[in-house]
């Protein structure tokens, strides 16, 4: 959890260093690549993109493979997301499983 977003992300992020090079004004808390989701969305979010918007970006923005479940605090949403192709879920009543 970051910045009110909670990721979970299976993947890598290949440009990891580069980005966090890119913005070095945003302090990185952790050795995680995952945590550069929820600092990319927050950036485009500030900018004024809406929220599909920055998650596209963010997406535009890494190199690698991710597959992203995403839940916001100031937003009543799950987002799940993926640059791979593998991700799946299903619903059942009041169920909800995802898996990648």
């Amino acid at each position: 959890k970051r910045d009110g977003i909670v990721v979970v992300h299976n993947g890598i992020i290949t440009n990891e260093h580069e980005l966090w090079e890119k913005h070095q004004s945003i302090k990185r808390v952790s050795e995680l690549d995952s945590e550069l989701f929820p600092v990319l969305i927050n950036i485009f979010l500030n900018k004024g993109d809406n929220l599909i918007d920055a998650i596209r970006k963010t997406f535009n923005e890494i190199e690698g493979e991710a597959s992203v479940a995403i839940l916001f605090e100031n937003y009543n949403i799950l987002i799940l997301a993926t640059n791979v192709g593998s991700l799946y879920f299903i619903k059942q009543d009041s169920d909800f499983l995802f898996v990648s």
